[in-house]
């Protein structure tokens, strides 16, 4: 079957359409199909997160014969990360790669996912959201009051990496160290000093001194960003995961494409989880050589302090989480009902698809201590 475009207009957002006229090939009825090309942005230019981003797409223009296409708008190029949720929700891009992390405020049941201490299970994580998206009617009512409809999410597994070696805890007494969220918490309550910053600002503050130490960033995003050359020594606090990444469409857009286009892009999602997970295989190898190779030692927590820091801060935390969720107008019961069914359904996803932390990888090619 051939296509010939014949017509071009816009129908949401930055999205154009084209109708596509289908000459027949013999036994076959003459039709039109549409033709879509998706602006699609990504702040980032590599890495785990931006690797994902581009995946999906290419698999949706692969197997759709050329039907659906994307201009790809990366290294924040259109948008930058503080900016991508509302880029793509008002149409500056049809979608992407949002880092939800950024976002709390505005989408608070999915920042669960950032309460410490919970998972370190990358498959768990993914698995569940794609499950409650389903199931759970208040969760899938806050991307929609953020026009957006998900195509899968990305889980961050937390790395940490300092200038000088971390050799115990204490080490993090009056260290300004970057994070975010949560993790910022758990850190502040070591003696560190968290400081707020973009991904894209953490080479720079580490190179000036601004910051002497980083951490929630997914383990592969820090060599993307040519961190370890300033900052070589990693450190495993057992956080687990402290962010997600979703891979959304504008919703407007999103109803406007071709049933056809959904069906392939909804396929194409599903399959996610798997290649996401091999992705993390490989990248955390390559992650942990350029450590090593940068002459890198690795920290990690022991197991009686992880626990210990568990018992201390986890309530905590999802008591701080349960708070904010109110606080930004979603009804207590309703926050309980979903940290109970997101809980229930992390222990039996980690039952289902049991994984490794993969920061401890990097403990096998550096000098673990």
């Amino acid at each position: 079957m051939k296509l010939k475009s014949v017509a071009a207009f816009a129908i949401s957002g930055a999205l154009a359409v084209s109708l596509v006229a289908c000459s027949a090939e013999p036994g076959e009825t003459p039709d039109e199909v549409q033709s879509v090309k998706i602006r699609w942005a990504s702040a980032l230019s590599g890495g785990q997160n931006h690797l994902v981003t581009d995946w999906f797409a290419t698999e949706v223009e692969e197997k759709s014969d050329g039907v659906a296409s994307f201009d790809r708008l990366y290294g924040g190029a259109l948008l930058t990360s503080p900016d991508i949720l509302p880029g793509i929700r008002d149409g500056r891009a049809d979608g992407g790669g949002i880092p939800l992390a950024y976002y709390a405020g505005i989408m608070p049941l999915v920042a669960i996912t950032s309460v410490p201490f919970i998972t370190s299970n990358g498959r768990a994580i993914m698995e569940t959201l794609n499950e409650l998206y389903e199931t759970n009617e208040a969760f899938r009512a806050e991307f929609e009051a953020q026009n957006l409809h998900p195509v899968g999410f990305t889980p961050a597994i937390m790395a940490g990496g300092s200038k000088e070696p971390i050799t115990s805890l204490s080490d993090f007494e009056g260290l300004n160290i970057r994070a975010g969220g949560f993790a910022a918490n758990v850190l502040a309550h070591l003696g560190a000093r968290p400081v707020a910053l973009p991904a894209e600002e953490v080479y720079e503050a580490l190179e000036r001194g601004t910051v002497n130490a980083y951490a929630s960033f997914a383990l592969d995003t820090a060599p993307s960003l040519s961190v370890q050359e300033v900052a070589p020594h990693l450190f495993n606090l057992g956080i687990g995961n402290f962010s997600v990444q979703v891979d959304a469409i504008n919703l407007k857009t999103w109803n406007a494409l071709p049933e056809s286009v959904q069906k392939l892009m909804t396929e194409v999602a599903a399959a996610k989880p798997q290649y996401t997970m091999e992705l993390i295989a490989n990248g955390t190898d390559a992650a942990c050589t350029a450590y090593a190779d940068a002459g890198g030692e690795v920290f990690t927590v022991s197991s009686g302090d992880l626990q210990r820091l568990t018992n201390e801060l986890r309530p905590s935390l999802l008591d701080a989480w349960l708070d904010g969720a109110v606080n930004a107008g979603v009804d207590r019961a309703v926050a309980e009902d979903f940290r109970d069914e997101y809980l229930a359904a992390i222990e039996r996803n980690e039952a289902a698809f049991p994984d490794e932390d993969p920061l401890k990888r990097c403990s096998e090619l550096a000098g673990a201590r």
